[in-house]
């Protein structure tokens, strides 16, 4: 029988498997590195305050037979953004995590242990509070972006468009999507200070 990996095997992988080339697009994977609290045999499966409903699914055509009519987004940090400071339902893909449909109607409580692990991050002020990892970085995106000009439209958490001849984009060693009126950059939740870091020096270069 084929012994299962480590958790410090899979973790060890997942860094040697991190790319020098940042891909910051809507199609890049949206977990393409899973958190260790979610490889864990035995993880918790509370979420905060219940302030959400939600209902996983494993497949698309599982979420659509449920609720047909939806739209559903990649659940890039962007979206989860959107859904706490908006009033609307929403249907996210989380890649191998599978699919969910989020509302504010707390009734509706059907979610595997797995993907309410994971949205209880997800949606935890951890990561969205004034002292969050996606306010705190957003606050340093917008400094650098605003200070060499480069925003074109409304940025927000996650969400970065950026003028398309601010700088010759694909000189630098990430890539975002290009639309007819701006080059788009869309943060995935691997993204980490370092690369934030990477990101501000890169900017801050004579060029």
């Amino acid at each position: 029988m084929k012994e299962s990996p480590s958790l410090a095997n899979v973790l060890l992988g997942q860094i040697e498997n991190k790319k020098d080339r940042l891909v910051l697009t809507e199609k890049s994977p949206v977990l393409e590195f899973l958190p260790p609290f979610l490889m864990k045999e035995s993880i918790p499966s509370s979420m905060p305050e219940n302030r959400f409903g939600f209902c996983s699914f494993p497949s698309q055509a599982k979420l659509q037979e449920k609720f047909p009519d939806v739209l559903i987004k990649k659940g890039h940090p962007k979206e989860i953004y959107q859904f706490l400071k908006g009033s609307s339902d929403v249907a996210l893909n989380f890649d191998q995590l599978g699919f969910v449909y989020l509302t504010r109607d707390v009734s509706l409580q059907n979610c595997d242990e797995r993907m309410r692990s994971w949205l209880g991050y997800a949606l935890s002020p951890e990561l969205w509070g004034p002292e969050g990892k996606w306010s705190r970085f957003h606050e340093r995106l917008l400094n650098i972006f605003e200070k060499h000009k480069l925003l074109e439209g409304s940025p927000h958490p996650g969400y970065y468009p950026l003028k398309i001849d601010g700088r010759s984009w694909e000189s630098f060693p990430f890539q975002g999507d290009l639309t007819k009126s701006s080059y788009d950059l869309i943060l995935p939740w691997a993204f980490s200070l370092s690369e934030l870091k990477k990101l501000e020096s890169l900017l801050n270069e004579e060029r």
